[in-house]
């Protein structure tokens, strides 16, 4: 185990690489993973049936995916969180407070609203 009480095994996140909202995440996620404990992978990867073969395509093609060491595949706002989780610092400790079961709850309706609607907001993040 780490310092944050984490081990330091790569956890995978799987996420829509022809999303825009997505690949902003994994852009921002990524360069925040000083510690190397992330592998990240777009769903459309040949390699994914390999790397990540838990992982339903069809349900990582609707929202993120997180895999944790053992093999558990968590969804959605929740594994978001997990994700922001793994990161060092400030953002760290967000993602693991949120990834609280209560409070990961409450965020997933929100978290299925933007993921509905996420091809939208497309223009606002690749302006960037």
């Amino acid at each position: 185990m780490d310092k944050g009480g984490q081990t330091s095994a790569k956890c995978a996140v799987v996420y829509d690489g022809q999303c825009a909202v997505c690949q902003t995440f994994y852009g921002w996620a990524s360069s925040k993973d000083s510690q190397g404990r992330l592998g990240f992978t777009p769903v459309q990867a040949e390699g994914l049936a390999g790397a990540a073969p838990q992982v339903d395509r069809a349900r990582a093609m609707q929202a993120l995916a997180f895999v944790r060491p053992d093999g558990t595949v968590v969804y959605g706002a929740r594994a978001m969180f997990l994700t922001m989780g793994r990161l060092a610092g400030l953002w760290g400790l967000i993602g693991r407070v949120m990834a609280w079961p209560p409070l990961s709850l409450l965020a997933e309706p929100a978290y299925r609203l933007l993921a509905r609607h996420r091809h939208r907001f497309a223009g606002l993040v690749s302006s960037r």
